[in-house]
């Protein structure tokens, strides 16, 4: 049985990770939403106001307030689920973090490889570290890319 304190902290990344994954698609489909469940979901989420203070600001109960927000968060989880959007980019950006971390590590063989060389544990022949050079060169670039994908990717669908 896991102590008190770690399942305080589950929860706590769990709630988080449901916090991100509501703004994600609210940025993808807010704009489904009415005008009123934009304006609840952005004072309860955005502006970090609590139910009654949204309820104060709309001057409606608090259960008015609470229940326009599962129902904006209900439609926005439909949306996602019939689109698909934000699936596809988490998806994504996993990938490109994959390549990632296989280019660097195609990178680091290949610097174990270059040492070699001279040792003949590698290639030999004279020029023969001319296709090293030019192979690490080609994975730095490829890293590059990779990095810069999963940055734009992070930014938008």
């Amino acid at each position: 049985m896991k102590p008190r304190d770690s399942l305080d902290r589950d929860r706590a990344e769990a709630g988080l990770a449901r916090t991100l994954r509501l703004h994600a698609l609210f940025d993808l489909y807010g704009g489904l939403l009415t005008e009123r469940q934009r304006e609840v979901f952005e004072l309860y989420h955005l502006c970090d106001l609590s139910l009654a203070e949204v309820a104060e600001h709309l001057q409606v109960s608090r259960q008015a307030v609470h229940d326009l927000l599962r129902r904006s968060e209900a439609a926005l989880e439909q949306a996602e689920a019939a689109v698909g959007a934000l699936t596809r980019r988490t998806r994504r950006q996993r990938r490109l973090r994959r390549l990632a971390e296989l280019l660097s590590q195609a990178e680091a063989e290949l610097a174990v490889w270059g040492t070699l060389e001279g040792t003949g544990g590698g290639i030999a022949g004279a020029g023969a570290d001319l296709p090293v050079r030019r192979l690490r060169r080609l994975l730095v670039r490829a890293r590059r890319l990779a990095r810069s994908l999963l940055a734009d990717t992070q930014g938008g669908v």
